[in-house]
Formats: structure tokens, sequence, C-alpha cells
């Protein structure tokens, strides 16, 4: 059984800084993430915890918009001139997946949470942060060892911060995460007052994996 606080949806944003393992964790003790789920890959070997379905939806926006690249940047103003056909298939698509308390992950969510924003419910969105340089890395090493296009990745935080402002959201560090797990899933918990009454957290807690944190500090 668990209590949840009126109906919500819980956004996680971030890139190379721990949201599949958060949203690995807040499935393990009872809230939905999908039922078609991005499987593993080479960079994230348990998995993405990322409905398919919602992903690719994203995706077809920005290649509307004409962001075909990965490191493709869009402005607030781009964003005004999205057909209106994808309002109504992302609603579509929400109403597929509602619960009382369900997760949207995708790090590429970040250039269009104004148009997601209008139709979820009663979102609340965790930011997921990391070391800058830590995260450079990272990223450079999810992309096979080229370089991330000059000022994509402040760019890309910068935006996070703009879009969530005035908004309901909390920030994860993915240091604290990785070295005090449970306190970090406890502060979530509270942040979105949800009581996973019975529900174990071991198994939450073995997600974690110190290994998998590749860089510290900018090392």
């Amino acid at each position: 059984m668990v209590s949840v606080s009126g109906q919500k949806t819980v956004v996680v944003l971030g890139l190379r800084s721990g949201t599949s393992l958060l949203v690995s964790m807040l499935q393990d003790i009872g809230i939905y993430a999908g039922s078609n789920l991005k499987s593993s890959t080479l960079h994230n070997k348990h998995g993405h915890f990322e409905e398919r379905d919602i992903k690719a939806e994203n995706d077809d926006m920005l290649v509307a918009l004409g962001k075909t690249s990965p490191h493709s940047i869009v402005s607030p103003e781009e964003l005004d001139e999205l057909p209106f056909k994808y309002f109504a298939s992302c609603k579509q698509i929400i109403n597929k997946h509602r619960k009382d308390i369900w997760t949207i992950k995708n790090p590429m969510l970040v250039w269009t949470i104004p148009v997601w924003d209008t139709l979820l419910d009663n979102p609340h969105y965790i930011l997921c942060t990391r070391d800058p340089e830590s995260n450079k890395k990272s990223l450079v090493k999810m992309n096979e060892g080229k370089p991330i296009p000059e000022g994509w990745i402040e760019t890309y935080w910068d935006t996070a911060q703009k879009h969530l402002e005035g908004k309901k959201y909390m920030e994860v560090d993915f240091d604290e995460m990785i070295d005090s797990p449970h306190k970090t899933l406890e502060g979530v918990l509270r942040f979105l007052e949800y009581e996973p009454w019975g529900k174990d957290f071991e198994k939450a807690m073995q997600r974690v994996d110190k290994a998998e944190r590749h860089f510290e500090g900018g090392k």
C-alpha cells in the first residue's frame, strides 16, 4: 500500500547525472516508470528507464523544429513554431500512461518542457545535477571520445534552470545520490509527498554501484 498526496507526474531531467538510477529506485518502491522502457546499452547497462513512446514523440518534435543533431539547441521562440498536432499526440500518450503518480524521464525533454508542462497533471520536476567537469568527461566518453560542441553542455543546464523557474522542482546531486542513496531517496519522497508503506528500500539501494561513477571531481 502506498500513500500519495494528490495526483502528480514526476519529471526527471538531467544528462549523465544519475537520472536512470533515480528512476529505477523510484520504480522499485512503487512509482510507475512505464510499460515499454528503453533497454540497456553499453553506456547504461542497467537500462535507461525511459518510456519508448514518450522518447519517440519528443524526438519527433525536435525533428519538426529542424533539430536533428543530438547536440541541437532549442530556444523558447522556436518552440512557438511547433505544429499544434504535437500537443494532441503528447496528450494521447500522457493519457495512456497516467497513474496517480508516475515518472517521465528523457534527457532531451529539457528543450521541450514548456510543451509537456501544459499537459501534465501536477508536474513535479527533479533535476539531477553533477560536477561540471565530471559531467563533461562522462558525456565525451558516451560520445566515443569525440568532443561535445563548445557551449552545448552549459546551454543544456542553463536551459533546464530557466525552464524550471517558478515550477515545483528539486535538485539531486549525483555524487550525493551515489554516496548516500537512502538519504537522497528519502528527500525525494518528502518532496513528492509519497509514502511507500510496506515497501522495502533494500532493492532500490542495491541499484547503486559506485563503480558507475566513472569520474570524480574532475579527475
